[in-house]
């Protein structure tokens, strides 16, 4: 091979290398979702440890983490935990949906994220700490928010 084309050839690699990285860059400074079901949509919720658990497909970095129900709570807030690997990601406030409210991003309290890394492959874990009090609520979803790493 000539030595015109082997210079050709590794212009051509170059581009495509740079390409790639570029689309990288991209991919991982897109906004990502993972939801998943906490419960079904008509049974009630109840308090309890591991109520779901995962496995993260991908590292992330949360920027936010969400819930919502189909059967808002009444007399008293939904109150949730989330744990990788059984450490909270969480400190003092958890992450809440309001008495009579369907979503946490309507909480008077918003969720204090101090674990914002997760990791590919860790547990995640979901634990119910306090439910509605005369109406527990039902259908409960989990929202992780945050960018690709």
């Amino acid at each position: 091979m000539s030595q015109i084309i082997r210079s050709e050839i590794k212009k051509e690699v170059r581009k495509i290398d740079s390409k790639i990285c570029s689309i990288r860059k991209s991919i991982s400074n897109e906004l990502v979702v993972i939801s998943f079901a906490v419960s079904d949509e008509t049974t009630d919720i109840a308090t309890g440890t591991e109520n779901l658990t995962m496995r993260m497909p991908h590292g992330m970095t949360l920027t936010e983490v969400r819930a919502s129900v189909s059967t808002a709570p009444v007399g008293s807030p939904i109150i949730l935990d989330v744990n990788q690997n059984g450490v909270s990601i969480f400190t003092t406030n958890l992450l809440s949906i309001d008495d009579g409210e369907k979503t946490s991003a309507t909480s008077a309290i918003t969720a204090n994220i101090t674990t914002a890394l997760l990791t590919n492959d860790a547990e995640i874990k979901v634990d119910i700490d306090q439910v509605g009090s005369t109406t527990a609520g039902t259908g409960l979803k989990i929202y992780l928010i945050g960018t690709i790493i």
